[in-house]
């Protein structure tokens, strides 16, 4: 009889054994660890600094003038390696009687591993320094302390996209306008770069129809920015409003006139060097602002490695804690203190 079942016993132990490694999982938690175990996904910058960038005649190429000329930082330095820039940006704005003149200086030095050190300077007597090593970010405003940040929402990279774009920006607003001539084959440094010679074309009398705004008149139909609501953080303009503002200016703005020369990297297809002034109107009212630019940008030392150090005094970064609305109520939920005596308004 126990020879009989033997065989029973053991095709049920069997079985049990398959059906204890049977998870019978979802077939989207079967996905998502299909998906934790592949490789990531190749970086889109990483392939846009692999192509191969056609300089050799801007004039006529307009996909591959605005491809070098809106270049983003993370594809720079993907394609540079290490390298300091620096830049200078003076702006002139008049309409009517008022008249606003303000500049930004900046210094930038990217080492490897994405490190870097940024200072910013500008005519509100405003200097903000930022230095990104080893994944720990340092700022610095004015003559106050360092301080410490994980960059948990990549601030980093907003700041370095505003700190390259100087040029980039106002290509934006004059490109319509812009004719490029080949002028030489040349050296920059060490570096073999081809040079274009700009001039801008005088298209003032092109403005469009003035629109006509609700109410005073906006700086090219863009709202003045009014007071802000207590308690309201002021952030970042997001780039999506960067450009929905810049491309409101663009609509009504015209060049006026202006020259300047940009010179190429003829080894990696970035833009190493330019020096820009131009003229801008801007046909939002009977008399048109006027928008006065000069700029100036430089790209030195590529592949150069240089250090770059922590702070010695920085301190931590400073987490304020978000207090009770009800501080009566959150002292007696802790037994701090006795609950006051229910009034009859506070009976059921």
């Amino acid at each position: 009889m126990r020879k009989v079942y033997q065989p029973i016993l053991i095709g049920l132990w069997a079985l049990m054994f398959v059906w204890s490694g049977c998870t019978c999982q979802r077939e989207e938690n079967v996905l998502a660890k299909k998906r934790m175990s592949m490789p990531p996904p190749p970086n889109p910058v990483l392939a846009l600094a692999k192509e191969t960038l056609d300089f050799s005649d801007l004039s006529t190429n307009e996909k591959a003038r605005d491809r070098i000329n809106r270049m983003t930082y993370a594809e720079i330095r993907s394609r540079l390696g290490t390298f300091q820039m620096q830049s200078e940006g003076n702006l002139s704005f008049s309409r009517g009687p008022m008249k606003i003149k303000s500049y930004e200086k900046t210094r930038l030095l990217q080492s490897d591993a994405e490190n870097f050190s940024l200072v910013q300077e500008s005519s509100d007597n405003d200097r903000m320094q930022v230095i990104y090593v080893n994944e720990v970010l340092f700022l610095k405003n004015k003559n106050g302390q360092w301080r410490t940040s994980r960059d948990p929402t990549g601030e980093r990279s907003e700041m370095l996209g505003d700190a390259s774009g100087v040029w980039r920006s106002f290509y934006d607003l004059f490109e319509h306008a812009l004719v490029w001539e080949r002028a030489a084959d040349t050296a920059l440094g060490d570096r073999d770069v081809v040079l274009y010679d700009l001039e801008v074309r005088d298209m003032a009398s092109d403005l469009p129809p003035i629109p006509k705004f609700a109410g005073a008149n906006a700086d090219a139909g863009v709202p003045r920015d009014g007071p802000r609501p207590p308690g309201d953080v002021v952030r970042r303009i997001s780039d999506k409003e960067s450009i929905s503002r810049l491309s409101k200016w663009r609509e009504l703005a015209r060049a006026e006139g202006g020259k300047g020369k940009v010179y190429i990297d003829k080894k990696t297809g970035v833009i190493l060097s330019v020096s820009f002034s131009g003229d801008l109107v801007i046909g939002d009212d009977v008399k048109p602002a006027e928008l006065k630019v000069k700029l100036s940008l430089d790209v030195k030392n590529v592949g150069e490695q240089k250090d770059i150090s922590v702070p010695k005094d920085a301190i931590s970064e400073v987490h304020r804690k978000k207090w009770p609305v009800k501080p009566r109520k959150f002292l007696e939920k802790n037994g701090l203190v006795a609950p006051l005596p229910e009034t009859e308004g506070d009976a059921p």
